[in-house]
């Protein structure tokens, strides 16, 4: 079982977080965008957790008023143990301390097991983008969940 310690990453995490991408999507991000990521500036906060041991992560960045779930992901081999609903917890939970009034994300129409999770934690279907995504191809659908 995998231990439910989340943290904020910081970019000695690097590593592992983009190896946890590398497993988890068709398409991972480049280590400038990670790094981008972890040390955002500006109007932009950074907010990526990591998993202890590092097996799943989220980036979901503060903006403002609302807070962007850009990925999460858990290794294939630790999938089905809650790890993804704490992490997406912890956001929500970021989220609403820092003052945002919202956590939007974007999801393939195709991916059930997110779009399963999302609804447990009453996320809405706001918009469509139709062909989105090519690889393989599907709509994306706009989620958000109002937080006051």
């Amino acid at each position: 079982m995998t231990t439910r310690a989340i943290r904020d990453a910081t970019l000695d995490d690097l590593d592992a977080i983009m190896a946890v991408d590398a497993a988890c999507f068709p398409k991972p991000w480049s280590r400038p965008a990670w790094v981008a990521e972890i040390t955002a500036g500006g109007r932009e906060r950074p907010l990526v957790l990591l998993s202890a041991p590092p097996v799943a992560f989220a980036c979901a960045p503060l903006l403002d008023e609302r807070c962007e779930l850009r990925r999460i992901a858990v290794l294939p081999g630790h999938r089905g143990q809650g790890l993804a609903g704490d992490l997406l917890a912890a956001v929500i939970a970021r989220a609403q301390a820092s003052g945002c009034e919202r956590v939007e994300l974007e999801v393939s129409a195709e991916n059930q097991a997110a779009l399963a999770l999302y609804k447990s934690a009453e996320f809405r279907v706001v918009g469509r983008r139709p062909g989105y995504y090519r690889d393989p191809p599907s709509d994306a659908l706009l989620l958000d969940l109002a937080l006051r």
